[in-house]
């Protein structure tokens, strides 16, 4: 402790072992390696609040806690709204216009970027590719931008940029992902030097990484089977025109008994995308 000043600081979200597993999120000093902050959540508050169902008793988990300058948390139970809670955990308004999931993360110029699923699922019809129309209805995620009072700016939908790409015969939706081809967990944002705004998307059934230019509406590239059901993409370097990504891939598979088993989790890196 105290030997490494450059250490920063870490937003940990947890199941407390402390308190029979109710959600807590504390920041963390990495360099003294003590909690210097817990914010004190009242689970079944902020879930009244924000207009989620409380009568059911199932666990709840407040994921991917995004700080902003004033110390206030953004904050998502995974399916439900995105959450805002103030300094001390206290909830102080929600967005509920889509199913929000995973990770949240904030551009330069301080709009969030969140990945969420479409409360209107998409029925299947003859114009869609057979190996999704196994299945009558398959849901649709993707990501949202908010100002930091909550407010939607813009959204965009994974099947639409598959379908404007002509990728739509590329989605493995064979066994338990016919009813979620799509499955998004991270979305990162970045801004070109031409004014060109894009994000990374680390799509998990298909075992791929997208950059997608949303100014144009346009796939620059895809990172396929380079990784297995990953998780987090992360930007390291910039360089110029080109970005160094690094991904965290879970590197899971089905087994034949169709549960999803890790092979070995890895820190994967490319550079000069």
């Amino acid at each position: 402790p105290g030997t490494r000043p450059k250490a920063g600081y870490l937003l940990l979200s947890m199941a407390d072992p402390r308190v029979d597993g109710s959600p807590a999120i504390e920041l963390w000093d990495l360099n003294n390696q003590l909690a210097i902050h817990k914010y004190n959540l009242n689970p079944d508050e902020i879930r009244s609040d924000s207009g989620m169902d409380i009568s059911k008793k199932q666990s709840i988990r407040f994921q991917h806690p995004l700080m902003l300058s004033d110390g206030s948390i953004i904050i998502t139970a995974v399916g439900g709204p995105l959450m805002k809670l103030d300094l001390c955990g206290e909830y102080v308004k929600h967005n509920n216009d889509f199913k929000y999931t995973h990770s949240i993360e904030m551009d330069e110029n301080g709009f969030i970027f969140a990945t969420m699923r479409y409360k209107k699922r998409i029925k299947s019809s003859s114009s869609i590719p057979n190996v999704i129309s196994k299945s009558k209805y398959f849901d649709d995620y993707g990501f949202a931008i908010l100002d930091q009072d909550m407010k939607l700016i813009d959204h965009h939908s994974i099947y639409e940029i598959y379908e404007q790409a002509g990728l739509l015969r590329d989605i493995d939706a064979r066994d338990s992902f016919q009813n979620d081809p799509f499955h998004l967990n991270d979305v990162q944002p970045l801004s070109l030097q031409n004014g060109d705004r894009i994000v990374l998307l680390s799509l998990r059934h298909q075992s791929s990484v997208i950059a997608y230019n949303y100014t144009k509406k346009k796939i620059l590239w895809k990172i396929e089977r380079a990784t297995a059901r990953q998780h987090d993409v992360d930007i390291i370097n910039r360089n110029d025109m080109t970005v160094d990504i690094s991904i965290f891939n879970n590197n899971s598979r089905w087994t034949p008994s169709r549960v999803d088993q890790s092979h070995g989790n890895e820190y994967v890196t490319f550079k000069r995308l």
